[in-house]
C-alpha cells in the first residue's frame, strides 16, 4: 500500500491495541501514534475513543476504516495488473485456514507458492471453519480454505481437495487390532473429537445423523480443539478418535497408529476455498490457481488426478482405506511416497513422471 498512514489505521482499527499494531507492523508503537495523529489532523476528526488503556473506534473511524479497506484493496488489484506488464507477482496475501487444512495440507502449498512468487508477503492464521469465515467477513483475511460442508449466505466457496475422515486407534491400546466396529459398537467405544465450532465435527455429525446415530449417543471423552492434541491423546490412551487421514500419514507409518473401518459408513469431505460474495481480489485468485494446478501430492494423504483415464478405464476412488494396504504403503514408503491407497481399486496414482502404481495381492510395481 502506497499510503502507509492507511495500512497503520486499519491494523490499528483491527488489534484496537497500539502496542499489537506496532508489533504486527513491526514499528514502534510512538510511530503509530503518530500516523494516526497526521490522520486526525488532516480530516480533522477524531478516529479512536480513548478511554484508559482501552480503545474504540468512533463514527468517523468506522467510516475511514470502510473506506481504508475498499483503498487497500484497489492497491492490491493495482499492484497485481502492474506486475502482470514484468511477468512478476507482489504484494500480501493474508490467508485464513481450518486447523487441518494450515497444518498438514497449506505448509506444502505455501512453500511452492512463495519459492515461486518471492515477492508476495503471506500470512497464515488458523481456526475453526466458523473463526475463518468470521475472519473473512471482518476483513482480516483476503482467503479462507474451509474444511466444513455448510455453506453459508454471503460467501462463496470454491472446491480444493477431498479428504476422508477415518477411525483411528493406538496400536499399543485395547483396540489395537481391531479390524473393523458396526455403528452400534461405535457408540460404545470412548472417543476424543474436535471442539464444537469444528469443521471436523460439523461433517462428522451430518454423516452419522445420516446413519440414525446422534452426536449425543457417542460416548465423547473429550474434545479438544487441534488434531495433534486429539492424536497424542490416542497415542497414550485407549480412546479412538475420527479425524482427517491427512494428519496421520507419519503416525501410520511409524505404526504408531491404524485406521479402523466403520462398517458401512465412509466419512467423506472436500477442502474448499471461501470467499466473501462480491469480492475480488486478483492475488488470491492467483493464489487458488496456483494451488489447484500445482500438481502437490499432500502429505502423502491425497494427491491431484491428472490425465486422461480413458486407456486404462475410470478412475479409481480416492478415498477408500485397508489394513494391509497401509502396511503395504508403510513397508514400501520410500518408494510410493504420497499415493492415496484405494480400497475398491487396483489402481493408484500420481501426477508424478511415472504415472500409475499397480496393486495387486500386496505387490506394488510400476505399469
Amino acid at each position: 500500500m502506497d499510503d502507509f498512514r492507511l495500512r497503520v489505521f486499519i491494523t490499528a482499527a483491527k488489534t484496537l491495541n497500539f502496542t499489537k499494531c506496532a508489533e504486527q507492523l513491526y514499528i514502534s508503537q510512538p510511530a503509530v501514534s503518530k500516523h494516526i495523529g497526521e490522520l486526525e489532523s488532516r480530516y480533522k476528526v477524531q478516529l479512536f475513543e480513548r478511554s484508559g488503556s482501552r480503545l474504540a473506534l468512533t463514527e468517523a473511524g468506522r467510516v475511514m476504516l470502510e473506506h481504508a479497506e475498499r483503498i487497500a484493496d484497489g492497491y492490491r488489484r493495482l499492484q497485481y495488473e502492474m506486475d502482470l506488464f514484468t511477468d512478476r507477482l507482489g504484494g500480501e496475501l493474508k490467508v485464513g485456514a481450518s486447523t487441518t487444512i494450515a497444518q498438514y495440507v497449506l505448509p506444502q502449498v505455501l512453500a511452492r507458492f512463495t519459492a515461486r512468487f518471492p515477492e508476495v508477503k503471506v500470512s497464515l492464521a488458523s481456526g475453526n471453519s466458523e473463526q475463518v469465515e468470521a475472519a473473512l467477513a471482518r476483513h482480516d483475511t483476503d482467503l479462507g480454505l474451509v474444511e466444513s460442508s455448510a455453506r453459508h449466505p454471503g460467501f462463496h466457496y470454491e472446491p480444493f481437495i477431498p479428504d476422508e475422515l477415518v477411525l483411528i486407534a493406538s496400536t499399543k491400546g485395547r483396540y489395537g487390532r481391531c479390524d473393523q466396529v458396526t455403528l452400534a459398537e461405535l457408540q460404545t467405544v470412548p472417543l476424543v473429537l474436535r471442539e464444537s465450532g469444528s469443521g471436523t465435527l460439523e461433517v462428522i455429525s451430518k454423516y452419522l445423523a445420516a446413519a440414525d446415530v446422534r452426536l449425543a449417543s457417542l460416548r465423547v471423552v473429550m474434545q479438544l480443539g487441534s488434531t495433534e492434541s486429539i492424536k497424542s491423546f490416542v497415542r497414550n490412551s485407549d480412546a479412538m478418535a475420527i479425524v482427517s487421514v491427512a494428519s496421520i500419514v507419519d503416525e501410520l507409518r511409524s505404526g504408531e497408529l491404524r485406521i479402523i473401518d466403520i462398517e458401512g459408513c465412509t466419512i467423506r469431505r472436500e477442502f474448499s476455498f471461501c470467499w466473501p460474495e462480491g469480492r475480488s481480489d486478483a492475488l488470491a485468485a492467483r493464489f487458488v490457481e496456483f494451488a489447484r494446478h500445482t500438481g502437490l501430492i499432500l502429505r502423502g494423504a491425497s494427491a491431484r488426478f491428472y490425465g486422461s483415464f480413458s486407456d486404462v478405464g475410470s478412475p479409481p476412488d480416492p478415498f477408500g482405506y485397508s489394513r494391509m494396504r497401509w502396511s503395504v504403503i508403510g513397508n514400501h514408503w520410500s518408494f510410493i511416497r504420497g499415493l492415496w491407497p484405494c480400497r475398491n481399486a487396483d489402481l493408484l496414482w500420481t501426477p508424478s513422471p511415472e504415472g500409475a502404481l499397480r496393486f495387486r495381492r500386496g505387490m506394488l510395481k510400476y505399469i
